[in-house]
């Protein structure tokens, strides 16, 4: 995919260096290892059960045919964040984008975030989109600190919208961004 030539590439931070690059077919079990040792909670807001590697290969699939872009970031050889681009297939929302990310719990509050974030909004700006959305947990008040830092706004809140996998509900926060209003 023309829209990820520029990768890999170089992400400094607070002076350690990672490697932002696409995923790729041999990241499987990369990505499957790294579900395990995520909290539930993370769990529910990243639209794909990652601990499942047939999900794991249809995600990979959804690379393939250019309906998402995922960047993953690694610290040497391990991988300790993602973030995803989904293209949306329906004619009536083509212009918009939905981004999904995750950062491991060790490694947030550093800048990761906002760094992947702000990567896949080039892309998706790159790629013709008007809008980005990304869905999080309502609760969660150092993403939203960090998106509307960037420019994003809440735009809807969905009570009970998200079931964790003991039945407890959650409130699930819409939160989009205007490409065309964002600069850089």
């Amino acid at each position: 995919m023309e829209l990820l030539a520029q990768y890999p590439k170089t992400l400094s931070l607070n002076g350690i260096d990672y490697t932002l690059r696409p995923m790729q077919a041999g990241d499987r079990d990369v990505i499957v290892r790294l579900a395990q040792y995520l909290p539930e909670s993370d769990m529910a807001f990243i639209g794909r059960d990652i601990t499942n590697p047939e999900a794991v290969d249809e995600w990979l699939q959804d690379n393939e045919r250019g309906h998402s872009i995922t960047l993953l970031v690694e610290e040497g050889e391990r991988i300790i964040a993602y973030g995803s681009l989904q293209l949306d297939n329906f004619y009536w929302s083509r212009h918009i984008g939905e981004i999904r990310l995750l950062v491991a719990a060790q490694y947030r509050n550093r800048g990761l975030g906002q760094k992947i974030v702000r990567e896949l909004m080039s892309l998706a700006r790159d790629a013709k989109l008007h809008k980005a959305i990304i869905y999080i947990a309502s609760d969660d008040r150092a993403a939203r600190r960090m998106l509307e830092g960037i420019g994003w706004q809440a735009e809807a809140m969905l009570a009970d919208w998200v079931m964790m996998r003991d039945g407890r509900t959650k409130d699930l926060l819409i939160m989009a961004v205007s490409l065309n209003e964002i600069k850089g």
